[in-house]
């Protein structure tokens, strides 16, 4: 048994990684971020286990919608508050307004709104991982979350409602 401690773990984990890896500020809401990535997990089993075509369901596919634009215009406010930017004219065509995304998205086909979910929750997470400690403190400027941290406990939410409701129909508990 080793006598190492946690912290002693971590930091050696971090300096095999090397300087690309990215990791949480120590100002980051370490409980609240613990909180989404699992409801992530217990959303993304559920979604994982959607054929296309219930996925294409009018309120399946509201829903997948709603959280995979809502982490995107998360995720690029991260980024802004960040400095770090995505991949240049990443956004472009795409409305400003949240409500008008998701009505567009709502009709992908299942496997697109599946990759959506995917990439726009990653994109979030490596945003989140980004962010600095005035990242953190900085407004938001978002009607539903004003700050980073309460932008996280909407995406944990969203994500925790989704996978019960998708619970009854993939078969899996959350």
């Amino acid at each position: 048994m080793s006598s190492e401690t946690l912290a002693q773990a971590r930091h050696r984990l971090e300096q095999q990684l090397g300087a690309g890896a990215r990791f949480d500020s120590p100002a980051a809401p370490k409980t609240e971020l613990r909180a989404m990535r699992l409801a992530r997990a217990a959303c993304q089993r559920q979604v994982t286990l959607l054929p296309d075509t219930r996925l294409e369901s009018p309120a399946i596919a509201q829903r997948i919608a709603e959280i995979g634009c809502t982490a995107r215009l998360v995720a690029e406010r991260f980024e802004g508050l960040s400095g770090h930017r995505g991949i240049e004219g990443d956004s472009a065509g795409r409305s400003a307004d949240l409500q008008t995304e998701i009505i567009l998205a709502r009709t992908l086909p299942g496997r697109a709104l599946r990759a959506l979910y995917h990439h726009a929750l990653q994109h979030l997470d490596v945003a989140c991982r980004d962010l600095d400690a005035d990242g953190w403190r900085a407004h938001l400027g978002l009607p539903q979350a004003d700050t980073p941290t309460a932008a996280i406990i909407l995406m944990a939410g969203l994500l925790r409602a989704s996978a019960r409701d998708f619970a009854p129909i993939s078969g899996v508990s959350p």
